[in-house]
């Protein structure tokens, strides 16, 4: 037996022998100790049959996000009657009607989408809606403490899903992290060409002192900001991570401007 299962045995064996004797842990956390002990044993177990090939052939960003994704949702399987739970039906809820664990999922996968930077928000919000109705509280209060604490992280994971998929600049944000290239302060060279036109507009907007003044800023920005969206889109097409990031890095900046002018409607004029 290797180590890390060794390790989880032991820790199984502790909680079932001595739950009694744990006094600095409520029942509620000590329930979900001995769920999260059987689920990583399952998982791990899982990890080692069937995932010999996850990082072959994933250098880029599409082939990256879609093996990720196979694996979490092909080998998924109920922590409590050990079932499969690899289809959308059981995302939430295995046949046997037992919450299922999430964390291991793709906001796509989720929000029942394919992994593509191309979003329908509108039927994005329409699931959000769905399952807002589907998770509520006050439908499983008679569920156990181990299902109810699962309700909690599937709530807290639908919210997040779809705050960071319903927006491009955060949903470009993910799909660079699900590659494992994210953005960061270090690796965000930004032309200087382009940090100097950034610089004048803002300060365009500064100047602005009407809404006809802004309004011309406004329409300049919207159309660079939908010509760069379409870029990003395909170079995750095409699994084209480096340009992806580049592209990514500058649809910040448009929508920080896109975000400013809307600040100053709101609050100006």
């Amino acid at each position: 037996m290797s180590a890390p299962m060794q390790l989880l045995k032991s820790f199984q064996k502790l909680i079932s022998s001595n739950i009694r004797q744990i006094n600095t842990f409520s029942s509620k956390e000590i329930c979900y100790i001995h769920f999260i002990a059987n689920q990583r044993t399952r998982q791990y177990h899982s990890f080692n049959c069937h995932t010999p090939s996850l990082h072959q052939g994933t250098f880029y960003g599409k082939t990256s996000l879609r093996n990720r994704r196979n694996y979490s949702l092909q080998h998924r399987e109920c922590w409590r009657c050990g079932k499969p739970t690899n289809t959308k039906e059981d995302i939430f809820f295995c046949k046997c009607g037992v919450v299922q664990s999430v964390n291991s999922l793709s906001y796509f996968e989720i929000m029942s989408l394919d992994d593509s930077f191309d979003v329908d928000t509108a039927v994005l919000s329409q699931k959000y809606k769905e399952l807002q109705k589907l998770l509520h509280p006050d439908k499983h209060t008679l569920k156990s403490e181990e299902e109810k604490i699962l309700f909690e992280e599937q709530s807290s994971l639908v919210n997040k899903a779809y705050s960071t998929l319903v927006k491009p600049l955060n949903r470009a944000l993910y799909m660079l992290e699900q590659t494992g290239h994210p953005i960061e302060e270090q690796n965000s060279n930004v032309d200087q060409e382009f940090l100097m036109e950034i610089m004048e507009i803002n300060e365009d907007i500064a100047d602005a002192d009407s809404p006809e003044s802004l309004k011309p800023i406004e329409i300049i920005n919207k159309k660079r900001l939908d010509d760069n969206i379409s870029q990003v889109s395909t170079a995750f097409q095409e699994g084209d991570i480096t340009a992806a990031k580049q592209l990514v890095i500058k649809l910040k900046y448009f929508t920080n401007i896109d975000d400013k002018i809307k600040d100053i409607y709101r609050g100006q004029f």
